[in-house]
């Protein structure tokens, strides 16, 4: 009983949060292998919603833009064996969908969809 209780608990605080999770870590992705990938990001954030990115660029570092809104896309050129990352942190007035994509070559490789007044989708995965 005592456990029901803690758990109801618990979902009562989380489902006032309103914040929606997506995190993974893919490891190397099912892509041919060749000496250099283009990797594309994309976000759209609906009205209300603002972002906070940061992504591995052509130089493998780690890039931030704040105060994303609208659509938002960014194409890099990437070397076989890097290591990708994205983080995009999405927060708003009321909950809507949030779209996050993630492509490597044309090929889609991670795409979700978040609800939440706060949305934070984290993805990594390794060039072959």
């Amino acid at each position: 009983m005592k456990n029901s209780i803690v758990c109801l608990l618990l979902m009562l605080v989380m489902s006032s949060c309103n914040m929606s999770l997506y995190l993974n870590k893919k490891g190397v992705i099912d892509v041919p292998k060749k000496e250099s990938y283009q990797v594309t990001y994309k976000t759209s954030l609906r009205s209300s919603i603002v972002a906070k990115i940061s992504y591995t660029d052509e130089s493998d570092r780690i890039q931030k833009v704040d105060n994303v809104t609208g659509d938002w896309e960014k194409t890099v050129t990437l070397k076989a064996g890097k290591h990708v990352k994205i983080k995009i942190v999405a927060t708003g007035d009321v909950k809507v969908p949030t779209d996050f994509k993630v492509l490597v070559d044309g090929k889609i490789i991670s795409e979700h969809t978040l609800n939440g007044k706060k949305s934070k989708f984290s993805f990594s995965f390794d060039l072959p």
